[in-house]
């Protein structure tokens, strides 16, 4: 079972990153763009653990990058953060701005994550003291997202038809984050959409509500309001083109 990793950090006004990682977007991978940032970037890559990292632009954020990273284990990331090369050059060349937000998360999935390129993130945040009932309810395998049926299944990609590469996947961050003096537990909701148009054409659909099911609502107002019924407190969504970073033989 992976364990993730969500690190966004902010590039300095004028600087080239964001525009030489968007030259290499049709490519599957790419090495990142300057000795600078493969020296930074080489102490995550080589890391004993490390399976594969993606970086990209946050669309809603033109200077916060997002570097998202799959583990072997909880207990690799953890070394990884106790070594010299986290130290002396990953986390430094992150921080440049200010300091990096992290988020974790156990992905208790037992099928693969597929391959990802352009990904949307629902972080939605809800009390820490959150009821049993509600998180049964979050947690409920039927409760699938922003995904109706016919639209991407496993193995997505058989019919071009679907919208998604694949079905979304949830899972909760491992720490708790305060939000305007609260603790807040975070639910991390991956939806891997073949690209933005095939977001947009979903988010036009309607969804079938009521008891007899006689009226429509936006799926997107739909699923927002189920979030609420289940004591959601704040929803972020965020998009991303990403390319997977990959060192070659260094």
């Amino acid at each position: 079972m992976p364990f993730l990793s969500f690190t966004k950090f902010r590039i300095p006004q004028g600087d080239s990153l964001m525009a030489r990682i968007n030259e290499n977007f049709g490519l599957s991978q790419a090495e990142p763009p300057g000795e600078n940032w493969i020296c930074a970037l080489k102490p995550l890559i080589k890391a004993s653990g490390h399976e594969r990292s993606l970086w990209g632009q946050i669309i809603e954020k033109p200077d916060t990058v997002l570097l998202y990273t799959e583990w072997e284990s909880q207990v690799r990331y953890d070394k990884f953060r106790q070594s010299a090369g986290y130290t002396d050059l990953y986390w430094p060349a992150l921080s440049v701005v200010d300091s990096p937000s992290v988020q974790t998360a156990l992905y208790s999935d037992y099928c693969a994550l597929p391959p990802i390129k352009y990904l949307t993130i629902i972080t939605c945040y809800f009390p820490s003291t959150l009821s049993e009932e509600n998180r049964k309810g979050i947690n409920n395998p039927k409760f699938q997202g922003l995904h109706m049926t016919g639209v991407g299944r496993i193995g997505g990609n058989v019919n071009p038809n679907n919208l998604h590469y694949y079905l979304p996947k949830k899972m909760w961050a491992t720490d708790l984050e305060k939000k305007d003096g609260m603790e807040m537990k975070a639910l991390i909701w991956l939806h891997f959409w073949k690209n933005a148009e095939k977001e947009e054409e979903f988010l036009r659909r309607t969804r079938p509500v009521g008891i007899f099911g006689n009226e429509q609502v936006p799926v997107k107002e739909e699923f927002e309001q189920r979030l609420r019924d289940h004591d959601c407190r704040e929803l972020i969504v965020e998009h991303f083109n990403l390319i997977r970073i990959n060192l070659g033989e260094l």
